[in-house]
């Protein structure tokens, strides 16, 4: 009796703030395709939390892609050299080039420290080589895919496209929503808990109401992000981006 009361009352007070939220901030201009970039200096982690609304964390699905995406980034950019090894079975000779990184933003730093962490202090490595030196580094590379976040986090927070009270609220009630679901399940699978049960899993819907509700993109985000959606639709429909290979990155460069 005492668990159904506190979570009814949980559940008054979420139905208050989930209506005292005001609406998600809309796109400036609603668009169907976008051709162009919408910033020619954004990095690809910076797209992929706009594009993709990823405001916790990332996952190692997605963290080997945008590993690779800015290892084409940085060859761009003349960090690195990718080179055709035509006589051999690994064909692709990853060179790094030292040199300043003050043009880099600090998520392309920490991966660019990475790779030539990868490459045990030598000049490079060979794609095959670096595949199993990334098997032996899983407890760094999950402090990477962590400080990488982070990095990307407060960039897009200093160029105003994220704002951080709201990103932290965004946080908090996303680990909440978490806690009532597991916290449900329990509940639910004995019969004296399962009106608690029941209740916590409308608690746990309400929250996920709030989150959705969140704005952690500001204005310039919003339209960014509008940009981006965009930007894929037109990839998708008019072009043959997922059949490029790394040679075409001289002719498709930042699209790769």
């Amino acid at each position: 009796i005492i668990f159904i009361i506190i979570a009814i009352k949980k559940n008054i007070k979420y139905k208050k703030i989930e209506k005292e939220l005001s609406g998600k901030i809309q796109p400036s201009i609603k668009l169907k395709y976008y051709r162009d970039l919408p910033e020619q200096e954004i990095t690809p982690f910076e797209a992929l939390i706009i594009k993709d609304n990823i405001f916790n964390q990332i996952d190692y699905i997605k963290f080997g892609k945008l590993f690779s995406a800015t290892l084409l980034n940085l060859t761009l950019k003349g960090y690195i050299e990718l080179v055709q090894n035509a006589d051999k079975k690994d064909n692709i000779t990853i060179r790094i080039i030292n040199k300043p990184t003050e043009m880099l933003k600090e998520d392309e730093i920490q991966i660019f420290e990475f790779i030539k962490l990868l490459a045990n202090n030598k000049d490079e490595m060979t794609i095959k080589e670096m595949q199993n030196q990334i098997t032996k580094k899983a407890s760094k590379i999950e402090k990477l895919i962590e400080k990488t976040f982070k990095v990307t986090i407060n960039n897009l927070v200093k160029d105003n496209k994220i704002n951080k009270d709201e990103q932290k609220r965004y946080i908090d009630y996303t680990n909440i929503r978490d806690l009532y679901i597991v916290l449900a399940v329990l509940a639910i699978c004995f019969v004296v808990f399962m009106p608690t049960g029941i209740i916590l899993a409308i608690n746990s819907n309400i929250i996920n109401k709030i989150v959705k509700k969140i704005n952690v993109l500001t204005q310039t985000g919003v339209d960014e992000q509008e940009q981006f959606k965009g930007l894929k639709k037109y990839m998708e429909g008019f072009s043959t981006m997922d059949k490029k290979e790394v040679p075409e990155l001289v002719l498709w460069e930042k699209y790769l």
